[in-house]
């Protein structure tokens, strides 16, 4: 898994709302085969209202191009724990636990809701700003 990172969905949806870090984060991904995903971010981003109907297989082609991780039991454990013991929402728990499953770091906006997860590296595209 070395140099892959798991995007979180938030950086998808500054994507497709034209967030140019967030474009350049995805793309440079791509082009190095490093861009992956949970399953809930597929679902997330896929099944989010505020996409046109016109675009939507642009956002396809785009999950298309993703390493999508399904979620399997040592996820679902570890989602488990995080839930107990952080209180984090279910989305950003299994999100959590799959970057952690494989050794990623996570790329998202939404520092706070991953913070003090011990081994989890964060990357904020927006840092760079």
């Amino acid at each position: 898994m070395a140099g892959k990172c798991l995007v979180d969905t938030n950086i998808l949806i500054y994507h497709s709302k034209g967030e140019k870090c967030c474009t350049q984060k995805i793309g440079e991904l791509i082009s190095r085969g490093a861009f992956a995903i949970s399953v809930i971010t597929r679902i997330e981003f896929l099944g989010w209202n505020g996409h046109s109907p016109d675009l939507l297989p642009l956002w396809e082609k785009l999950i298309a191009a993703a390493i999508v991780f399904d979620v399997d039991h040592q996820i679902a454990d570890s989602a488990i724990q995080l839930r107990r013991t952080r209180k984090m929402k279910l989305g950003d728990s299994v999100i959590a636990a799959t970057a952690l499953s494989f050794s990623l770091p996570s790329v998202t906006r939404n520092i706070g809701d991953f913070s003090n997860i011990d081994n989890l590296t964060i990357i904020n595209p927006f840092d760079k700003q």
